[in-house]
């Protein structure tokens, strides 16, 4: 067989199998990207109630704005090993009902 022949079967060979692992890729990049967002769905609404019984553990209420911000920095730090900003545990220390 002609070497330039080969070469270019070769590389026919090459190019379907990147094209199925690509496929593979892909799709497993999108499964992944669905679960972290149900993930981090599930991790919102569970921090929104915590937040919420929290403040009327304290006798107030929180304000929904509030509660999202809260979850959403919850979320974004439960991968880190920081704490939550100051800011958020005065939401629910202070005895003030304006937030």
């Amino acid at each position: 067989m002609d070497p330039d022949v080969e070469t270019l079967a070769d590389d026919d060979a090459l190019a379907g199998d990147g094209g199925e692992a690509d496929r593979f890729e892909a799709e497993a990049e999108a499964e992944a990207e669905a679960e972290a967002e149900l993930l981090r769905d599930r991790f919102r609404l569970a921090v929104i109630n915590i937040a919420t019984s929290e403040g009327k553990k304290a006798g107030m209420e929180v304000a929904g704005p509030v509660v999202a911000c809260i979850a959403d920095l919850a979320f974004k730090s439960a991968g880190s090993p920081k704490s939550l900003p100051p800011f958020v545990v005065f939401v629910f220390t202070t005895n003030s009902a304006h937030f």
